[in-house]
């Protein structure tokens, strides 16, 4: 059985948890009475039912939050994140290296770019070049920023840093999906009145709306974190 590592459990495995509460609310609330019974019949009526497993709750679990870890990615890393940033170009660990952002001192930035071409051969964009085409320079930046990461991702903090991002990506990205089912539990189960599915939803509706309408803050402060993180580590080694 694949072993997850600590990225994957904090990162990965907890978002998806956390954003499959909706789904399962529904389902122990109302669709396990309804329906279960009827899919346990026919799971059990078949000849490859033990071979699947597909009637234990365990492997029900294992697939759910499965599903959501791969549809918190996909939403978070290729969907909510390129509207946030409008591209990777625009990610913190970009714009920090930028001749018109002021966050770092040009001499911190002139020390990164040194180490950069000491240790990959890479020539950062000058202020000259970066004035006539800022989509290139932010390319050739963003190339040099694979390779650090790539040099340093082992580092203990840059790792938490990391493993904090991750997180909080993929849970905003699951909001997505677990709002729209907390709104439909709401709806549903004030038509079949049963009362605290209702509560419990109306809190978590707050929740996922809440880390919605925060999620630029929280991406580009976190982004931020990271990028400073990175590079101070790149510097140390």
């Amino acid at each position: 059985m694949k072993s997850f590592d600590e990225y994957s459990i904090r990162a990965k495995i907890y978002p998806a948890i956390l954003t499959s509460l909706p789904f399962y609310i529904f389902y122990f609330s109302w669709l396990n009475d309804h329906v279960g019974r009827l899919l346990n019949q026919i799971v059990n009526s078949t000849n490859w039912s033990s071979a699947l497993s597909l009637s234990s709750g365990a492997s029900l679990q294992a697939a759910i939050t499965f599903f959501f870890i791969e549809i918190n990615r996909y939403i978070s890393k290729f969907i909510f994140e390129k509207i946030v940033f409008a591209s990777e170009f625009n990610f913190a660990t970009t714009n920090l290296l930028l001749y018109t952002n002021n966050e770092f001192s040009e001499n911190y930035k002139n020390i990164i770019r040194k180490k950069v071409y000491d240790v990959f051969k890479i020539k950062l964009p000058t202020r000259r070049y970066e004035s006539t085409n800022i989509k290139e320079a932010r390319k050739l930046i963003n190339e040099a920023v694979g390779l650090i990461r790539e040099r340093v991702k082992k580092g203990s903090l840059l790792h938490e840093y990391n493993i904090r991002y991750g997180f909080a990506r993929n849970f905003i990205g699951g909001c997505v999906i677990a709002l729209l089912v907390s709104l439909f539990n709401i709806i549903f189960f004030s038509i079949v009145k049963i009362i605290i599915p209702i509560y419990i939803s109306v809190v978590l509706s707050f929740i996922y709306l809440s880390a919605l309408l925060m999620s630029k803050i929280i991406l580009n402060k976190l982004g931020h974190e990271y990028a400073k993180k990175l590079y101070s580590e790149f510097l140390d080694q």
